[in-house]
């Protein structure tokens, strides 16, 4: 396949925006009961330009706005006459000189693009509210629960001259993103369908003397060249050697030992849904026992969530469990002493020390998407790893959610940082073995997208995960006919 047969290669329908506004209205009008003649006002992302220069970083739509109006284009605004469940979009105007260096849409054009809405000039916008004389104009303004940042404002000075309300709008919006529409959920399944075969491609070009941006190089390019997806939804982890056990590792530039594991963390989105995948494995193409036996336990730890997982089931149980699994594999090894409870060993948070993040994060429009910690729901635990989980929300049908356990050896953790946070660390891990399995296996994750479903979960995700399906696909054989992970 190339770009010039991909379906949404350029715009999604309009149809799912509007079932996102649909959505939207039925929760505005259920939890704000004074609504009468009024507007909702959003700013939409302004292209970005690099520091003090005229060149411009390239920007996606924020995500709110595009959630609601499916508008790629940037520098527009817009308001929403909630009564009348009718969007204005405000588009920029651009001087003739413009069409010069740009490619500069008319009125028209945007009109044509967006029919459902009434589209005027950003310039004009000011006038239009005035002559509307809202009741009140409520703001989307919150503050992302995990990176603390807070959403994008309008700052229009003539908002001043009018009643307006922020506290309302961002919980009910975040709300309405947290479960997808079937629209949503097919987009979704598409990002993870381009992703898992970039992932399959990627692993085909894996060989030890390469950098590994190398590897991220292939991946993006496949995602390019067959499907026109250009921005990449988060930074790519390209790891080798000791560093995936690095768990944001972003600097990609070493070469591949030979010997070693890869852990490879590449997602690519379709118009802002995207997909979040993580695959590892040998740099020749070949398991050793270590590798083999690590990889694994977090394969079963990854897949017995996932057969557990429905509505209703919350999420933190599953962050316990994943740890559980990881924790019995390990002693297993010898890893965690043999005399050691595991019960007990949870308890005093041992599992943190070889997985220090959550398990999982919901995913949509944005790689860690909103809605993980609401006023509606379960607050953030004060125990170590427990209070990285980026939800701790009970299950829903049509959420989207990652599953990622992970394994890793990081000697700053085990041997200090375990000791600092009051983990007797002698008491249930042979340090000299974990160290020893280092050398060979750094750090294992093992990351899907699943959609959970009426009475279990879709995984969206579908790449080689047994031993054999990933050294067939490294070799270039067809990995799909083999048998897949059995817990």
């Amino acid at each position: 396949m190339d770009s010039s047969t991909f379906e949404y290669a350029l715009r999604l329908p309009n149809s799912l925006f509007k079932t996102n506004r649909e959505k939207f209205f039925a929760a505005f009008k259920q939890k704000v009961t004074e609504h009468e003649k009024a507007l909702i006002v959003f700013k939409g992302k302004d292209d970005l330009p690099v520091d003090d220069t005229d060149i411009d970083y390239s920007v996606r739509q924020e995500s709110f706005f595009y959630y609601l109006f499916g508008v790629q284009e940037t520098g527009c605004s817009a308001a929403i006459d909630i009564t009348e469940e009718k969007v204005i979009l405000f588009y920029p105007r651009f001087d003739e000189i413009y069409k010069l260096w740009m490619k500069v849409l008319s009125l028209e054009d945007v009109q044509e693009l967006y029919p459902d809405f009434e589209v005027h000039f950003v310039d004009e916008m000011e006038e239009y509210v005035k002559d509307f004389s809202p009741s009140q104009i409520f703001i989307n303004k919150g503050v992302n629960s995990d990176s603390g940042a807070e959403t994008i404002l309008p700052k229009f000075k003539w908002l001043e001259e009018h009643k307006v309300e922020t506290e309302l709008l961002h919980p009910i919006l975040s709300e309405c993103r947290v479960t997808k529409n079937p629209e949503e959920i097919t987009i979704l399944e598409i990002a993870n369908k381009i992703s898992s075969e970039a992932h399959c491609w990627t692993m085909k070009h894996c060989k030890p003397g390469v950098r590994e941006s190398y590897l991220e190089s292939k991946f993006k390019a496949y995602c390019m060249e067959n499907y026109n997806c250009k921005i990449v939804p988060y930074v790519s982890i390209c790891a080798c050697g000791p560093n995936p056990s690095t768990l944001h590792y972003v600097v990609n530039s070493d070469i591949l030992p030979d010997n070693t594991m890869c852990l490879i963390d590449m997602g690519h989105q379709v118009h802002c849904y995207g997909a979040d995948i993580t695959c590892c494995y040998p740099t020749n193409g070949k398991f050793t026992e270590k590798q083999a036996a690590i990889h694994n336990l977090v394969v079963k730890a990854n897949r017995t969530v996932q057969n557990i997982m429905k509505p209703g089931v919350n999420w933190r149980d599953m962050h316990l469990l994943a740890e559980k699994i990881t924790l019995e594999g390990l002693k297993e090894l010898g890893i965690i002493k043999e005399d050691v409870d595991i019960e007990e060993a949870l308890n005093e948070r041992v599992g943190f020390v070889f997985q220090p993040h959550g398990l999982g994060h919901l995913i949509g429009l944005d790689t860690h998407d909103v809605g993980g910690y609401l006023p509606n729901t379960p607050t953030r635990s004060t125990k170590w790893g427990l209070k990285n989980l980026r939800t701790a929300r009970d299950l829903e049908e049509n959420m989207v959610i990652t599953v990622e356990p992970g394994c890793y050896f990081i000697p700053s953790l085990i041997q200090e940082r375990a000791v600092d946070l009051g983990i007797d660390i002698d008491k249930y891990v042979n340090l000299d073995l974990a160290l020893e399995y280092r050398k060979e296996v750094a750090g294992v994750r093992i990351e899907d997208c699943v959609l959970i479903t009426e009475d279990g979960v879709k995984n969206l995700t579908q790449v080689p995960r047994t031993i054999e399906q990933i050294e067939a696909c490294m070799r270039g054989d067809d990995w799909t006919e083999l048998p897949d992970f059995e817990i």
